[in-house]
């Protein structure tokens, strides 16, 4: 049968989109096997590079982007694959900081696509898996466009887990683990174990896991699956019983590895809670050169971790009213995004406009960040299937305030949030979803309203 080819970005992510709203077949294990039979089909690319491997309930995009940062100020040739994106698919693919143009997401896509089609349709013989989700497409694109371009090493962000996720078939010698709390416990299991499980899966055998997970049911699960593999584990940590350790602020970070320390390091990302992140990233390079796979100096280390840049996270947008974007979307980094705004505004209230999607825990997001703000505004993420909560946002934020409001339109809920910052002069903080901050994010840059 001849394949009619895509001809074009659009028509490349309707694609995708339709094929996500197929059924699947999510037996565990099953979608780790497709992106393994995607990528053998087209030459085991993931082979021709080096790969750091990130997971973690909270953290993992900027822990990611600072690794990628420093690697690059390193000057190594470096990759990234993330998700999701905040406003094109392109995102997710960069090769020193630059997304894949929407001609090539097209071209690998088209190159992709007869074996994807033979996996939908079930003539893949020998083949009974069903067919492929839409990061086990994405991660042997990137792949592929990572071999194409001879990065060196790639920076790749698990989509889910660790253990079952597609990005698992790398040949990664360092991982990290940022932290565990509860989340999609649906399908990773109801408990910090279960979730610990799978988020372990990404310790490389033979290589070296770093992690900041301190939680006394995950780090006993964490360890063994170390111990499992014959990984080293650097547990990061301000305190002396933990292999990595960090002290001071964001402007005068004291890191200390296993390798060598680290004096007076600056950081780009806002917020206490990127100290760990920084930590665990320059852990990951030192675990890189421990293992003779790069050499990288530390000022490449100091001069990486001021580039550092990723949208989404505590980004300021907007002037007027003062506008800040952050994706946080479970509540570990709910209370994390709590502490910043407390530092970036002592004793000040903001203006919250707010969107949850439905699998996360609302009661504990809510409570994190309802009290502090003189108003609230509830929306609902633009993603169907995980939509349709607001109510319960609602109702979970009436517990801390009165004066809150539910627009599930984004765009009339942005413009009902920013003409109350701005009546009442309080910044505005819109969060709760990377999704929602995506869509703020267009809707801003659409009116030309984002700062450069």
């Amino acid at each position: 049968m001849t394949i009619r080819p895509i001809r074009d970005y659009a028509e490349a992510v309707e694609y995708l989109e339709r094929l996500v709203a197929t059924p699947v077949l999510n037996s565990p294990g099953a979608g780790l096997e497709r992106a393994r039979l995607m990528l053998s089909a087209v030459g085991d690319p993931h082979l021709r590079f080096q790969t750091v491997h990130v997971t973690g309930s909270s953290g993992k995009g900027s822990t990611s982007a600072m690794v990628a940062s420093i690697l690059r100020a390193a000057g190594y040739h470096t990759g990234s694959f993330s998700s999701p994106h905040l406003e094109e698919y392109t995102e997710r693919i960069a090769v020193d900081g630059e997304p894949i143009a929407g001609s090539d997401w097209t071209r690998l896509l088209n190159h992709l696509r007869p074996i994807v089609e033979e996996m939908a349709d079930g003539t893949l013989p020998g083949y009974s898996l069903g067919r492929p989700a839409l990061l086990q497409v994405l991660w042997p694109m990137a792949a592929l466009y990572f071999a194409e371009r001879r990065v060196q090493v790639a920076v790749v962000e698990v989509g889910m887990g660790g253990r079952y996720d597609s990005t698992r078939a790398n040949n990664a010698r360092v991982a990290v683990l940022t932290n565990v709390s509860l989340e999609h416990t649906q399908i990773l299991g109801p408990g910090i174990a279960d979730i610990a499980y799978h988020k372990a899966g990404v310790a490389p055998r033979g290589g070296i896991l770093v992690t900041a997970a301190g939680h006394p049911e995950a780090l006993p699960v964490i360890r063994a699956e170390c111990e499992r593999v014959g990984a080293a584990l650097w547990r990061v940590g301000d305190d002396a019983e933990t292999e990595v350790r960090y002290s001071g602020d964001e402007g005068n970070l004291d890191v200390v590895t296993p390798l060598r320390r680290h004096r007076g390091l600056r950081l780009a990302l806002a917020g206490r809670h990127q100290r760990a992140n920084a930590a665990c990233a320059v852990a990951a390079v030192d675990a890189l050169q421990t293992l003779g796979l790069a050499d990288v100096s530390p000022e490449a280390i100091r001069r990486g971790l001021l580039l550092t840049s990723i949208a989404g996270r505590l980004e300021r947008v907007g002037d007027n009213p003062v506008t800040y974007l952050d994706g946080a979307h479970n509540p570990d980094a709910a209370r994390a995004l709590a502490t910043a705004l407390g530092d970036l505004f002592p004793g000040r209230r903001i203006v919250l406009l707010l969107g949850i999607l439905g699998d996360k825990d609302i009661a504990a997001m809510v409570e994190a960040l309802a009290p502090l703000a003189a108003a609230l505004v509830v929306t609902e993420p633009p993603w169907a299937g995980r939509m349709g909560h607001g109510a319960e946002v609602v109702a979970a934020a009436r517990a801390y305030l009165d004066t809150v409001g539910l627009e599930p339109d984004v765009g009339s809920a942005l413009d009902q949030a920013r003409a109350r910052a701005q009546a009442w002069g309080l910044p505005l903080v819109v969060t709760g979803s990377l999704i929602l901050v995506g869509a703020v994010r267009r809707l801003l840059r659409d009116h030309r309203e984002l700062l450069d």
